[in-house]
């Protein structure tokens, strides 16, 4: 599957460059394998090291992960990897959330990781409760500044998407 119409990626590949001081880059992973799976997670982060170093595209020290569905759990996830942490300099899920085994450790390792997750009440993919969780849990034990944002109605491709321009 390719990058929804409208996301991010989408959305400012249609901007002039002069109009966009970043970069969105939109890897893509296989069906079969999350995107915590060592070799995923890996191949993502020689990614942003090449387009940062390499390439000197972006600041390796600005940095914000984020993700969109199974990508929103994979930002949750990846931002947790205690190997790939501090390469991020916030993360911001929408509809994704931690899985069990990254629950228990994961507010720890992001304890010094600003956090924005995005997840609409009446989302039927995804449930809310399951974002909801991951929050509270990174609440209760971080130092970084937490926001969630949980509109009412969440437009069904990305609400992130609203914020951008044009």
């Amino acid at each position: 599957r390719g990058v929804p119409p409208g996301a991010p990626p989408q959305r400012c590949g249609r901007q002039p460059a002069a109009e966009t001081s970043f970069v969105v880059v939109s890897p893509q992973k296989p069906m079969d394998l999350p995107w915590t799976e060592p070799t995923v997670a890996a191949s993502v982060v020689a990614l942003i090291e090449t387009l940062c170093k390499d390439e000197g595209l972006c600041d390796a020290k600005r940095v914000h992960l984020t993700g969109i569905g199974a990508g929103g759990s994979g930002c949750w996830g990846l931002g947790a990897a205690t190997e790939y942490c501090k390469r991020f300099a916030s993360i911001a899920p929408v509809r994704g959330a931690l899985r069990s085994v990254g629950l228990r450790r994961a507010p720890e390792v992001l304890r010094d990781t600003n956090i924005w997750a995005f997840h609409a009440w009446n989302d039927a993919t995804t449930p809310v409760a399951f974002t909801d969780v991951s929050v509270g849990e990174c609440a209760r034990r971080t130092r970084a500044e937490i926001k969630y944002t949980r509109p009412d109605h969440g437009p069904a491709d990305d609400p992130v998407a609203a914020l951008l321009p044009g």
